[in-house]
């Protein structure tokens, strides 16, 4: 096990193939949407009680308007990580500006990675 260390900062221990995923998966999203992205892990894998089979929770904040086109894209790129890395993202995507609004405030989703979610 080790932290995953994207950006320096502290985060919950994790399986080596988990890590590496997750910083090939940060490096794909700037290259494709600039270096606002957002990346917070949440889950069990952020509270370090995940298992062999958990999934890797994953919130996606993006700037501008999200569709359904820009969603598809981000999760081709998590699926082919997926593959190589023998991992499975729960992959969730937001536009900034909406989920800093207080309606997303609102939602346990948001609240529950507000508690224990971890940026990337």
């Amino acid at each position: 096990m080790v932290g995953c260390g994207i950006d320096g900062g502290v985060t919950a221990p994790m399986k080596q193939d988990a890590a590496a995923a997750l910083r090939e998966l940060k490096l794909s999203l700037v290259a494709l949407f600039g270096p606002e992205v957002e990346l917070r892990l949440f889950g069990s894998v952020a509270r370090g009680d995940d298992r062999d089979y958990s999934d890797i929770d994953v919130l996606v904040l993006l700037p501008g308007h999200v569709d359904h086109a820009l969603e598809e894209r981000v999760f081709d790129a998590a699926y082919d990580l997926e593959l190589r890395h023998g991992v499975v993202f729960g992959v969730v995507v937001y536009e900034r500006a909406f989920w800093d609004s207080e309606l997303a405030a609102g939602m346990f989703l948001h609240r529950s990675i507000a508690r224990e979610g971890l940026t990337l």
